[in-house]
């Protein structure tokens, strides 16, 4: 049986789309999202986005709201030193951007 991980964040983006490409030339953007929990704390998502998902990220900017599905994963890879390193990160299944006039 597969178990699947699935998160839904609710908040504003605390930094601008990068735009980038992988090895193989595929199109990706990631970005920061910013939200407060029940507690009023505030917690910061890495996010990727990929294919369609990438393109609608990418008519997001800095202060948006945004609503995401997405699953969270770890990625490591080997720097420039030859350490190891690690990121915990959303891959963004969905997007859902409020309607105009819709803001707060």
């Amino acid at each position: 049986m597969i178990h699947v991980q699935t998160v839904t964040l609710m908040g504003e983006l605390n930094t601008d789309i990068e735009v980038g490409f992988d090895n193989k030339g595929q199109e990706y953007v990631k970005f920061q999202l910013k939200v407060i929990n029940s507690n009023g704390a505030e917690n910061y998502w890495n996010c990727v986005a990929w294919n369609s998902h990438a393109a609608r990220a990418k008519t997001m900017k800095k202060g948006d709201e945004v609503c995401l599905i997405g699953e969270p994963q770890d990625r490591t890879w080997m720097n420039k030193d030859k350490g190891k390193c690690y990121n915990k990160e959303v891959r963004v299944n969905n997007i859902i951007l409020p309607k105009k006039g819709d803001k707060k």
